[in-house]
């Protein structure tokens, strides 16, 4: 028996160790660690930032002016919006800067003051500046990509 031989079979019998010793409990804890700590889809944040909003998904998608980006949120199984997009729902949703917080929390996102275009995002908020034009031009006075722009 050659050396690829020998390690094959020492492959295989870990493989199978692993398998028989391992797997089965991994596998559960796993599924019951998801089913206690995962948060709800995207979909189901946005809908509850609609609700206490008082707006329709239709609203939302006039104020951000992406229709494909809402469809996608609604029918994709599992979807997770970019940084940017997040910013620029929940900015159009006018959240308080404590909601905002929650909300790119809930998205697996967040505003670092390392970062100069998160900076900008948090004076928006401060400000009660919401419309995206107002938002990409202070960005464009920081010389920071804008976020609407890209979406018209």
């Amino acid at each position: 028996m050659d050396n690829t031989q020998k390690l094959q079979k020492m492959f295989w019998q870990l493989n199978l160790y692993f398998q028989a010793h391992f797997c089965p409990i991994v596998s559960e804890d796993v599924l019951l660690y998801c089913e206690n700590n995962c948060i709800q889809p995207f979909y189901k944040t946005i809908n509850d930032y609609l609700k206490r909003q008082g707006l329709t998904k239709r609203q939302l998608s006039s104020r951000l002016q992406d229709r494909k980006s809402i469809y996608n949120i609604y029918h994709q199984d599992n979807y997770i919006p970019t940084k940017r997009l997040a910013i620029c729902i929940g900015l159009c949703l006018k959240l308080s800067k404590e909601d905002f917080s929650d909300y790119l929390h809930a998205v697996g996102y967040h505003l670092s003051c390392h970062i100069r275009q998160d900076v900008v995002v948090m004076f928006c908020l401060e400000n009660g500046i919401y419309a995206g034009v107002e938002v990409d031009l202070c960005l464009e006075k920081m010389q920071e990509k804008p976020l609407f722009n890209c979406y018209f």
